[in-house]
């Protein structure tokens, strides 16, 4: 059999190979991502549990849905604005009320105090000079009402010596206190009324002295005057005065 005219038979080629049309422009081979830039491994479970929450339908709420909030109207602003200047205007006048009562209760204290003061102060002079007064007097009658009180004082101790023995006693008992060493020889002068009373005491208290009684009218009762050669023991109530006045400053009273 003769070959077409053109036409070579292929097991007449040797050293011939397929073109491929990326021969003549060749591509570059992609460079491989490095170890570091891999993905993390994806956890099993991780990726179970996230199926299973999208797959899971959302529960229906029980609770109402709320409507929408509702905005108030310009008449309900204005109404609220009105009642807050209201409020406001009732507080402040409230409150200026209660200062105005109270710097007027301070403006009518201090008015007052200054009345008072005015009107005081001539009491207040008067009051002084009172008291300047009385101390004058007080000054000037003191001594006249000392002695006045010591004079009362005096007669009343007559009276109650003469119905009260006892005391003319205890003043016999304080002198031998004091003097019994003295007593070995004594005489005794006394009113005539206090005799019996001054020498029964004597003779038992004082039994070892020798006594001698002398009535003497002049002095008052309730006294007595006991003489010894060695001392003189004046117990007469003319004496315990006087002394007593000097003491207060009475001079002879």
């Amino acid at each position: 059999m003769s070959n077409k005219a053109g036409i070579i038979p292929g097991d007449a080629l040797e050293g011939w190979a397929r073109w491929h049309p990326g021969e003549l422009f060749p591509i570059a081979p992609e460079a491989e991502p490095a170890p570091e830039a891999l993905a993390e491994p994806i956890d099993g479970h991780d990726v179970a549990a996230e199926r299973l929450e999208d797959d899971a339908e959302p529960p229906e709420s029980s609770e109402p849905i709320a409507p929408p909030p509702a905005y108030p109207t310009a008449a309900e602003l204005e109404a609220i604005h009105q009642e807050a200047w209201q409020g406001g205007y009732d507080a402040g006048h409230t409150e200026g009320l209660a200062l105005g009562r109270e710097e007027g209760r301070e403006a009518a204290h201090a008015e007052a105090a200054s009345q008072f003061d005015t009107a005081f102060a001539p009491l207040s002079e008067l009051g002084q000079r009172f008291e300047g007064e009385l101390v004058r007097v007080e000054t000037e009658l003191a001594p006249s009402l000392l002695k006045l009180a010591f004079e009362l004082a005096s007669e009343l101790s007559r009276v109650t010596v003469a119905a009260n023995p006892d005391s003319l006693r205890n003043l016999l008992a304080e002198a031998l206190a004091d003097w019994r060493e003295e007593l070995a020889r004594a005489r005794v002068r006394v009113h005539p009324d206090d005799l019996a009373t001054v020498r029964a005491f004597l003779e038992a208290e004082a039994p070892a002295t020798v006594w001698q009684w002398q009535e003497d009218a002049a002095l008052e009762r309730g006294g007595c005057v006991i003489d010894t050669r060695t001392v003189s023991l004046d117990l007469s109530m003319e004496t315990r005065r006087a002394v007593l006045a000097a003491a207060l400053g009475l001079g002879d009273a």
